[in-house]
């Protein structure tokens, strides 16, 4: 469960946007650089199943879902500014 909400939560990019702030009295916490999304070609089978209920919605990953993410996270990402190797390594015992 912990795993579907990391990768299809959308609860980072809620946040509040403001404009025209009063500099002496307030100043921004964080800026949003970018947003992007991604969609995964050949992925028809359905990696991951959702339906909402009483409790939210709630997701069903395949298991082919850890190997999909990681073969595609570098594409998905593109310009990220860092390297994948770190999480690459995650991606193999996760996977």
């Amino acid at each position: 469960m912990l795993v579907m909400q990391a990768m299809f939560d959308d609860r980072a990019s809620a946040v509040v946007v403001g404009a025209g702030a009063d500099e002496p009295l307030e100043r921004p916490l964080f800026e949003m650089v970018s947003t992007s999304q991604s969609v995964i070609p050949d992925t028809s089978d359905s990696p991951a199943a959702g339906r909402l209920t009483e409790a939210g919605f709630v997701f069903k990953p395949s298991k082919g879902m850890p190997a999909l993410v990681c073969d595609n996270i570098e594409r998905c990402n593109p310009g990220g500014g860092q390297s994948w190797t770190p999480w690459r390594r995650g991606c193999q015992r996760w996977c």
